[in-house]
Order: C-alpha cells, then sequence, then structure tokens
C-alpha cells in the first residue's frame, strides 16, 4: 500500500461521493510515495471526477501527475497562445514523447464531470463522461520514473489544481471502452442520474464508514455514525496500526477473531422493520469457521461452517439460510431486511434467501446479542475485513439493495 500525505494537512471537503479534496490553485496537493507498482511506462489507465473553478495555476492544473517532463500528468489546458488547447484536458508522456489533447471546450467550469485517459503503447484515448473523444495512435514509451506521484500538483513545475478532485483511479492496464463506461456510471448514478428515483438515505438511520474522517481514536465512541441515530460504537482490543486496513471505499477495518476484536455499538430501539447492509472480506485462516459479522436488535449475520449464510433473530434463533453460500476470501456485499415475520438475505445485490420465521425482531432488552460490528452472541468473533455498514429503519426494495451494491462494486477484476 502506497502512503499518501496532503500539503496543506486537511484537504477534505464535499466530494462527489461523500468526500472529495479541495485544491486552491496555488499550492495545494496530494502527495503519494513513489513505488514500483506507479512507474508505467507501457499500459494505464488514469480516471477521476473533477470540478473545476478555473483551469488552475498556469492554465495547466494538474489532476494526476508524476512529472510532466518525466513520466505521465494529466492535467487541464487552456494555453491561449497555442491553438487546439482551449479550455481542454491533456495527458503527456514524457513530455512530448506522448501527447493527447482532448478537443476543445471539452472541460466544464463549476460542474462535475468525469475525465479518463488510456493508454497502451502506442495507443491513448480520452473518455469525457463515459465517451471516448480523442485519440492517437502513433504514441511512444512513457519514460521511467522515481518521482513520487501527485494528485493536484506536478512535483516539478507546481500547475496547482483549482476545485475538487474525487474518486481518482489509476490502473496498470489500459481500461476497455466498457470499462470505462462502468466506471463512469458506477459513480454516477450515486448523485447526478436524472431523474433520482431512489433515495438511499431515506431511513438511514446508521452508517458507520470507518474512513480516517470518521474515527475518532483518541476519544472512548471513537466510531462516528454518520446516520440519523448517532450511534457513535467504541473499538474494543482493536489499534490504528493493525486493525485500519484499505476498505472496499476508502478506509476500513480488520477483525482479527483470535484477539476477540469487535466494535460495540450503543443500544437503540428502532422499531420492528429494518435494513442494514456492509462489505466483508474474509480472511483465509477462517473460511469455515462459525464467525458472528454483525449484531442489530437482537439479529444476527452468522457465517456458519463454510457452506452456511445464516440471519438469526430473537432469543428462539430462527434464521433465514442458505446452504449452498461458499465462502472465499473475496469482498462481497450482504443485506438483510426483515418485517414482521419476513427476512430476506441478499449477496452482492442479488436475492438469496427468503423465509418466514415464526417470531419478529425482539425489541427488548433480552435477546441473542447487544449491537456490534465483528461479534455477535457469546465468542463467535468475525475474522476478517468490514466496511460500509448501514441501517435503515425502513425495507429496502430489491432494486434499492442492488443500486447499494452497485455505488462500491469493482469495475472488473
Amino acid at each position: 500500500m502506497n502512503t499518501a500525505a496532503s500539503t496543506p494537512g486537511n484537504l477534505h471537503t464535499t466530494g462527489l461521493i461523500r468526500n472529495g479534496a479541495t485544491f486552491d490553485g496555488a499550492d495545494d496537493y496530494v502527495e503519494i510515495t513513489d513505488h514500483g507498482t506507479l512507474d508505467l511506462t507501457t499500459d494505464l489507465t488514469i480516471a477521476a471526477w473533477i470540478y473545476p473553478l478555473s483551469f488552475g495555476e498556469g492554465s495547466e492544473g494538474s489532476i494526476v501527475d508524476k512529472d510532466f517532463t518525466g513520466a505521465y500528468a494529466l492535467f487541464l489546458d487552456d494555453n491561449p497562445d497555442l491553438a487546439g488547447e482551449d479550455n481542454t484536458i491533456h495527458f503527456n508522456g514524457g513530455n512530448s514523447t506522448v501527447r493527447l489533447i482532448a478537443s476543445n471546450n471539452s472541460i466544464k467550469l463549476n460542474q462535475w464531470q468525469h475525465v479518463a485517459v488510456t493508454y497502451d503503447d502506442p495507443s491513448a484515448i480520452f473518455y469525457i463522461n463515459g465517451v471516448a473523444t480523442t485519440s492517437i495512435s502513433d504514441a511512444g514509451p512513457i519514460p521511467t520514473n522515481t518521482t513520487d506521484l501527485r494528485i493536484g500538483n506536478d512535483p516539478s513545475a507546481g500547475f496547482t489544481f483549482d476545485g475538487k478532485i474525487d474518486e481518482v483511479y489509476l490502473y496498470n492496464r489500459a481500461l476497455s471502452a466498457n470499462e470505462i463506461g462502468r466506471l463512469y456510471n458506477a459513480t454516477k448514478k450515486v448523485t447526478v442520474n436524472a431523474p433520482i428515483t431512489l433515495d438511499l438515505t431515506n431511513g438511514l438511520i446508521d452508517y458507520w464508514s470507518f474512513n480516517g474522517q470518521d474515527m475518532s481514536w483518541a476519544n472512548a465512541s471513537n466510531t462516528i455514525d454518520r446516520g440519523s441515530n448517532v450511534t457513535s460504537g467504541n473499538t474494543v482490543a482493536m489499534s490504528t496500526t493493525t486493525s485500519v486496513v484499505p476498505g472496499r471505499v476508502g478506509q476500513a477495518l480488520n477483525f482479527d477473531n483470535t484477539k476477540s476484536q469487535y466494535v460495540n455499538l450503543q443500544y437503540k430501539n428502532i422499531g420492528t422493520t429494518l435494513t442494514y447492509s456492509f462489505w466483508a472480506k474474509q480472511s483465509k485462516a477462517n473460511t469455515g469457521n462459525t464467525q458472528d459479522a454483525f449484531s442489530y436488535m437482537k439479529t444476527i449475520v452468522r457465517f456458519g461452517a463454510g457452506t452456511t449464510l445464516q440471519f438469526y433473530t430473537d432469543t428462539d434463533q430462527g434464521a433465514a439460510t442458505n446452504d449452498a453460500w461458499s465462502e472465499d476470501t473475496n469482498w462481497h456485499f450482504f443485506a438483510f431486511t426483515i418485517t414482521g415475520t419476513t427476512a430476506r438475505v441478499y449477496i452482492d445485490g442479488n436475492l438469496l434467501a427468503q423465509t418466514t420465521v415464526s417470531f419478529g425482531i425482539n425489541t427488548g432488552t433480552g435477546g441473542v446479542g447487544a449491537n456490534n460490528i465483528g461479534k455477535g452472541n457469546g465468542t463467535f468473533y468475525y475474522g476478517g475485513i468490514i466496511d460500509e455498514v448501514r441501517v435503515y429503519n425502513r425495507v429496502l426494495s430489491d432494486n434499492e439493495v442492488k443500486q447499494l451494491y452497485q455505488m462500491s462494486r469493482p469495475v472488473a477484476h
């Protein structure tokens, strides 16, 4: 994992998807320490959402830049002295070895737009909002360079971006046109689809992202809840050095069940109808073992002995169970709904099982267990990574569950 630092220390702002970074057009940037994986010379894809207020410092505000003259750089371009460089975007690789400029007026100020460039020596293609615009087929290889990578600024020449940048992707291969379209749509659907037919904040009472700004390790209640319930939790036997890892979206928490690690949440009675969802990635050592990933309102999500996924409710421990579920160590999206006596289980956006149970949610103080992430009943602790935990006080539709999955699903393997 590469290390990133920002100058100044806090560039957080409201992005297209929750948090982004804002740059002042003068000296702001995010710097990622150089690593061999960043020294790309023959194949790459750079993609980002941008909200430019101007074309930046020197009218060439950098978006992703590993050295304008010695490696690769993606930057805005509004050079009045050169024909064909008006209100556009520019990809450079090794000064003039690779040089691709989108058509004039392809970049709009004061609005979000998705920009992407793919490079597969000797060809390069620009995409604006998921659509291919300009291409070249006679580029040369990009020189190797060990300069640190920057977002929002060029390492040697400045050219600071003026505005917001969010959802930056760097691949070591050239994505296909279909993959670029999927990458664009996967983020576009969150906030800029028109008309908006699904409201995924309606009824969202708890939301734990585990991102840096939502973890306050110096406080007792260190896991901040961004939902309306404001049910902050406290980590148990966890630390910033071993428990914080890259997640499905931003940062996640890694649970070591040999150390009885979990997040304890304040119990709140929200009624008898709910939906909750999360991303999880089991560790190899724990597949096949009984583990409780989440417990809430006297319900428990339990991974059974390798081939079962169980949704326990109340003290009777009835369950919506699917014996065909096969555990692995990949990221998966899980969602669970219950209303009255009907329980549903979803995996990766698809309905896996629906069961009629003879009881509903226990809203009293007894029952299966307290509210926890990474732990349920007794000593069944979870081993692996959990991210993006949401709780709703209503039942989401099949389509809404699918959209939650698509918001953070991988574009390509």
